[in-house]
């Protein structure tokens, strides 16, 4: 196992690897998993490309931000990602997970997204946590108002024509 930003029961959250490649073709090209977030973007990119984008993204964030592979401890292989970063023209804490599609409706985006908000809160030190979600995106709703988040109004993304459902979590 590699060195682990965090840890659940069944995951534990780190750093893309190069040999991450086949499970993050897979996930972020699936177009259900990809549904609700901007669609399928991987598919444009080589194995290796697309790692270095994921990486890429982390070291730009502030120190304990990034977007990262979530494994499982069994395999060791990646089933998804979490995301810490700050949400677009604010100073508030976004968190953002996906987890592959084989493996919904097992409890691990209810156990990655509170992991993260536990992160947040005793990592970072914050007091609040958000995350958007497209509206129809039920499943992603459920999880975060089964871990404590209560919705708080609409994000509206200067990229988007429409509106986010926000949600936010308080210490």
């Amino acid at each position: 196992m590699n060195e682990s930003i965090l840890q659940t029961e069944h995951l534990f959250v780190r750093d893309f690897l190069d040999s991450d490649s086949a499970e993050v073709m897979k996930i972020f090209g699936d177009a259900e998993v990809m549904k609700y977030i901007g669609g399928v973007w991987i598919k444009e990119s080589s194995e290796k490309a697309a790692i270095a984008k994921l990486n890429d993204f982390t070291r730009r964030q502030r120190s304990g931000y990034g977007m990262w592979a979530v494994a499982s401890k069994a395999t060791d292989k990646v089933v998804g990602h979490l995301g810490v970063r700050l949400l677009h023209g604010s100073d508030d804490t976004e968190i953002g997970f996906i987890i592959d599609s084989d493996l919904w409706g097992k409890g691990l985006a209810s156990e990655i997204a509170s992991a993260a908000v536990t992160y947040c809160f005793d990592k970072l030190s914050l007091q609040k946590v958000v995350a958007v979600v497209e509206p129809e995106n039920r499943a992603s709703v459920r999880v975060l108002k089964k871990i404590g988040f209560q919705q708080n109004g609409e994000f509206r993304h200067p990229e988007l024509d429409h509106a986010l459902d926000l949600f936010e979590l308080r210490r």
